[in-house]
C-alpha cells in the first residue's frame, strides 16, 4: 500500500549574497507502508530538506505531493540529529510532552508510553534529567517521544551521526527492532553507508546538488539482523555498490 508520492519535487534556496541556488530538482518517490527507506548523498545534497519538506518545515518551488492516508501529514513524528530534549524535564516529561500538546493524555496513551519506556530500555531513568543521561538514552528518549501519540510515518534525520560507533552499533540494532515490533514506515536520513544497507528495506541514493535520485536499492538481507551480518558477503557487496554510486558523485 501506498502512503505517499512525491511527484517532481524541486527546491531553490538564496545564499547570502543573493544568488539562487537549486537544492532538490524533480524527485519523485513513492513510499509503501511499512517500509524502513534509508536516504544516502554526498554532503549538501537535500537529504535532509527532503524530510523537512515531507513534515512541512519547509516549503518546495514546485512538484506535488501525495498523501493517500489523509491523516497522515497530521500523524508524523521527527527525530533530529540532537535530541531537543527540555533539560528543566525529566525522561518520562519529555516523552509525554506530545500528548500534553495535542491533548491525547488518556489512560491508553499512557500505558502506551509506559511501553515505549520498556521498549527503549528507559525505566531505570524515567525520572532522570537529560544532564543525567548519556548520548544513546538521550536519543533513546527522543525516540520515544516521537513515538508516543502513535504517528504512522517516522522521520529520522541523521539521529545517530553524533554518537560513538559502539553506541550507534547499540541504537542501530534497537531501531531494527523497534521497527519490526511497531512496522512504523520510517524514512532514515543518514551519511553512513553500513548504516543504511543494515536498518533498511530500501535504500535511496541522491546525486550532487542539485539533487536527483541517483538510484534506488532495494535490501534483500534476512530479515533477522545482527552486527555479525556486515561480514558477509552480500552485506559487504551492497555497502561497496552504494558506495561505488556515491563516489560517482564526487
Amino acid at each position: 500500500m501506498t502512503m505517499i508520492e512525491m511527484k517532481n519535487i524541486s527546491k531553490s534556496f538564496t545564499s547570502t549574497n543573493g544568488e539562487r541556488i537549486q537544492a532538490i530538482k524533480d524527485v519523485s518517490l513513492s513510499v509503501e507502508k511499512d517500509e524502513f527507506i534509508s536516504i544516502i548523498g554526498p554532503s549538501g545534497c537535500g537529504k535532509s530538506t527532503l524530510l523537512r519538506i515531507l513534515s512541512e518545515l519547509q516549503e518546495y518551488d514546485s512538484g506535488e505531493i501525495l498523501f493517500h492516508d489523509e491523516n497522515l501529514k497530521d500523524n508524523l513524528g521527527f527525530v533530529f540529529q540532537d535530541s531537543v530534549l527540555l533539560p528543566w524535564k525529566s525522561v518520562y516529561e519529555n516523552i509525554v510532552m506530545p500528548l500534553k500538546i495535542k491533548h491525547m493524555e488518556t489512560p491508553e496513551t499512557l500505558a502506551h508510553v509506559e511501553e515505549l519506556l520498556d521498549l527503549m530500555n528507559l525505566k531505570e531513568f524515567r525520572n532522570s534529567l537529560p544532564k543525567e543521561l548519556s548520548g544513546g538514552m538521550k536519543q533513546r528518549t527522543s525516540i520515544a517521544r516521537s513515538l508516543s501519540y502513535n504517528p504512522k510515518l517516522l522521520l529520522m534525520d541523521e539521529p545517530f551521526g553524533a554518537l560513538d560507533a559502539m553506541t550507534r552499533d547499540h541504537l542501530n540494532l534497537e531501531l531494527r527492532r523497534l521497527w519490526k515490533q511497531t512496522k512504523k514506515t520510517i524514512l532514515f536520513v543518514t551519511h553512513d553507508i553500513e548504516e543504511a544497507v543494515f536498518l533498511s528495506t530500501r535504500v535511496v541514493v541522491l546525486s550532487n546538488r542539485p539533487s536527483t535520485i541517483h538510484d534506488i536499492v532495494t535490501i534483500d538481507l534476512p530479515e533477522e539482523r545482527t552486527l555479525e551480518l556486515r561480514d558477509t558477503p552480500d552485506f559487504i557487496n551492497y555497502v561497496s555498490r552504494l558506495r561505488g554510486m556515491l563516489n560517482e558523485q564526487s
